[in-house]
């Protein structure tokens, strides 16, 4: 089942990307599933190594960008590569940002700007933009 705190699914080509509330006993937060979109069959799971309730999922230049928890004024990302749909593979460890989170509870709906291989982020005192080209 989709998370329903979580922003909507992101859909690329024919594959649906979700946050899910169904993670394995590994699973330290919400995990990402690739669903076809004609069969609804799923195709790849990727389990979550970031503690996490809610939070945004982007796509940006074959890589999806999933923020592990929006819901206690965090703003950690976790970067996927998804050159190769439907799989996906985690590009590094979960990203803390360096500003001061916001305070405010519940900017699950909030979505970060993205443009140009960067993401732009309001935090606690400003906004501040990150160069999510290179690893």
């Amino acid at each position: 089942p989709w998370k329903p705190n979580s922003h909507p699914p992101v859909i690329r080509d024919r594959y649906v990307i979700l946050k899910t509330t169904v993670g394995g006993k590994e699973s330290r937060g919400d995990d990402l599933v690739v669903f076809d979109l004609d069969s609804g069959r799923m195709l790849h799971q990727i389990t979550s190594n970031a503690a996490g309730s809610n939070g945004q999922t982007y796509w940006m230049d074959g890589r999806l960008i999933s923020q592990a928890d929006a819901s206690h004024s965090s703003t950690q990302l976790l970067l996927y590569s998804a050159e190769v749909l439907p799989r996906l593979r985690q590009m590094d460890d979960v990203w803390s940002t360096w500003h001061r989170n916001t305070s405010a509870y519940s900017p699950m709906f909030m979505t970060h700007a993205l443009a140009d291989g960067r993401i732009i982020i309001r935090g606690g005192r400003g906004l501040f933009c990150y160069d999510l080209r290179k690893p």
